[in-house]
Formats: C-alpha cells, structure tokens, sequence
C-alpha cells in the first residue's frame, strides 16, 4: 500500500535520524510519497501517518492540498482526515 501528499509547506529532520533537534523547511511544493509494509492493516497506516508524531507530522506543518493512494479506502480516510482532495492514481 502506498500514498502520495501534495507537500506544500514540506521540511526535513536536522540530524543524524535517531536524534532530531529541529526541522528546516524546503522550499516549494513537493510529493511526499509514503510506502507502508505490505501486511500492514488500513488502521495502521492511517494511525502511522496521522498521529501527533507520525510520519505526517514529520515532513509538513500544514495538511496535504491533495492525496492519491493504490488503496481507495486510505485515500478517502486521509481526504476526509485533512480535507484534502482525491487525485486518481496516474495509469
């Protein structure tokens, strides 16, 4: 199962990945794609992506203007999580 977001206040961790002490923001709109493990439930990406320090909240701080997903169900969650549009995935 995988998820792409329209990324438009993106930022990455300063850091060596285990210690992060702060976030730079980037600059632009940006996909912030998102590749969940094949036997994870739709539970729990939803709760990996959208929980206080999820994967979400560690690339932007402001919601996603769009999402598209292989999985119709985690992209209406998502949509209907941060109101965010449905973009078809590309063929």
């Amino acid at each position: 199962m995988h998820l792409i977001l329209g990324n438009v206040k993106a930022k990455e961790a300063v850091g060596d990945g285990v210690n992060v002490k702060e976030f730079r923001a980037l600059k632009g709109e940006r996909d912030t794609t998102v590749n969940f493990p094949d036997d994870w439930t739709l539970a729990q990406a939803f709760v990996a992506l959208t929980s206080p320090s999820g994967i979400w909240a560690s690339h932007s701080d402001e919601p996603p203007k769009w999402c598209s997903s292989d999985s119709a169900g985690l992209a209406a969650l998502v949509a209907e999580h941060y109101g965010c549009t449905i973009k078809k995935e590309k063929d």
